[in-house]
């Protein structure tokens, strides 16, 4: 904050700054919550601390805003440090509600909160703030944002740039607290799902919940927890299996046989022993 003043001391244009400090570190979700509430503009951007984005990226976020005014958010390319290629965006240059999730689901828009210009008011009116005291909040605030949205735009030109961290980041450790978070985000999108969507759906929304606890399942069996913590993560894992089993058949051929792999206790204990199965 000390390099921000100092900027700042110098600044002479028309734009308002306004500095917001927390009497303590509340961590990430309440730092974004709380700017989210004392924004006064239409639009709001977020960008970690660590990374960077690209000449122009604002610029180019309203250019494209003037041309579908009536989104819900615009999505922008990301350029990963340590990489030639930039983040794929393959999702259509304009999509409506239902197709926003289905590319969610299927992985074809990034599920960072940063590097996406969204209206505040859709935020405020759907109560779609960051949960407090968790990791890896990005999971269930980009789904909810997916499943509320009706409208969103992607630029396909990158607009930010990731910076890859070393050791110490949060996406580099396995620690209990970050399984069992990454497991409370996948209990609070299924709670949405049995909220919000209809059984008959056509939407693929079990690959997405059977996708999400088999990646699970492979961090869990690459990390070094204890045993006795592994089963418990593993059992939440089982209870989510078996309330998807109705919708096993629904779902494609490849999650199904996931499907089978989640469903096999004996496979399971096996992979406490030999974790190399699923790296």
């Amino acid at each position: 904050m000390k390099v921000v003043e100092n900027i700042l001391s110098d600044y002479t244009g028309p734009l308002h700054f306004h500095l917001i400090e927390h009497d303590r570190n509340q961590g990430l979700s309440a730092a974004r919550n709380t700017g989210l509430k004392a924004a006064t503009g239409d639009y709001v951007y977020f960008l970690d601390s660590d990374d960077e984005i690209m000449p122009e990226c604002l610029q180019r976020f309203v250019s494209l805003l003037e041309k579908y005014p009536t989104v819900d958010f615009i999505i922008g390319g990301v350029k990963v440090s340590g990489f030639d290629v930039c983040y794929p965006l393959l999702s259509k240059p304009y999509l409506e509600e239902d197709a926003i999730l289905e590319d969610y689901i299927f992985q074809r828009w990034n599920t960072m909160a940063w590097n996406k210009l969204i209206r505040r008011d859709f935020l405020l009116d759907n109560h779609l703030f960051f949960v407090e005291g968790r990791l890896h909040e990005d999971l269930m605030f980009s789904f909810e944002l997916a499943l509320r949205a009706k409208q969103m735009a992607c630029l396909y030109v990158p607009t930010y740039h990731y910076k890859i961290r070393g050791q110490g980041a949060i996406t580099s450790e396995l620690g209990l607290r970050n399984l069992c978070d990454i497991m409370y985000g996948i209990e609070h999108n299924l709670c949405l799902v049995r909220e919000n969507i209809s059984n008959s759906t056509h939407l693929p929304i079990y690959d997405y919940v059977i996708n999400s606890v088999f990646h699970f399942i492979h961090l869990l069996y690459k990390s070094s927890l204890e045993k006795s913590d592994k089963k418990k993560l593993y059992e939440k894992v089982r209870q989510i299996e078996q309330e998807c089993r109705d919708y096993r058949y629904s779902v494609r051929v490849k999650t199904r046989m996931k499907c089978i792999l989640l469903n096999c206790s004996w496979l399971a204990n096996s992979m406490f022993r030999f974790q190399r199965w699923f790296s």
